[in-house]
C-alpha cells in the first residue's frame, strides 16, 4: 500500500512542477532560485541528458520506457512481501519518476526539465523531479544491496 501511495506522490509532483514551470517559466528564461540552483525551461526530445535528441527516437522511449515501467511494477507486486522497506521505496521512486517521464513523452512528445543545479564551478545537465526520484531510488538500492 506505502508502494502505490509513493508511487502517486511521486507522480503528482512531478506533474505539477512541469505544469507550473511550463506555464510560469518562458522557454529558456531562467529564474535564480540560488548562487547554486536555477530554473530553466528545457524540452527534452532524447534521452537521459538529452541524448539522441537530433534522432526521431521518440516511439522507440516510450516503448522501452513502457517495458521497464510494466517490468518494475510486475516485480514490485510479485515480490512485495519479500521486499524490505527501502527496496519498496526505492522501486516506487524508480516507478513513480518513470510514469512522470513516460506520461510527457507520450502527451507532448519530450519531457521537460528546468533544475539546474552548480556544484563548483560545474554544472549537471538539467533535469527535473521525476529524475531525481529515479537517481535516488536507483542509490538506495545500490547502497542498499552493497553496503547494507
Amino acid at each position: 500500500m506505502i508502494s502505490v501511495i509513493l508511487v502517486l506522490i511521486v507522480f503528482i509532483i512531478d506533474r505539477y512542477s512541469k505544469v507550473y514551470i511550463s506555464k510560469n517559466l518562458e522557454k529558456l528564461n531562467k529564474y535564480k532560485v540560488n548562487k547554486h540552483i536555477q530554473f530553466v525551461y528545457t524540452e527534452n526530445h532524447g534521452m537521459a541528458f538529452n541524448l539522441f535528441k537530433k534522432y526521431n527516437i521518440i516511439n522507440l522511449l516510450i516503448l522501452i520506457s513502457f517495458i521497464i515501467i510494466i517490468y518494475l511494477a510486475y516485480y514490485l507486486i510479485k515480490y512485495y512481501s519479500y521486499l524490505s522497506l527501502i527496496e519498496k521505496i526505492s522501486y516506487s521512486l524508480i516507478l513513480g519518476g518513470g510514469i512522470g517521464n513516460l506520461f510527457d513523452r507520450i502527451y507532448s512528445k519530450y519531457v521537460i526539465d528546468f533544475i539546474s543545479i552548480k556544484l563548483y564551478k560545474y554544472y549537471l545537465p538539467i533535469m527535473n523531479f521525476a529524475d531525481i526520484f529515479i537517481f535516488g531510488g536507483c542509490i538506495f538500492l545500490i547502497i542498499y544491496n552493497f553496503f547494507i
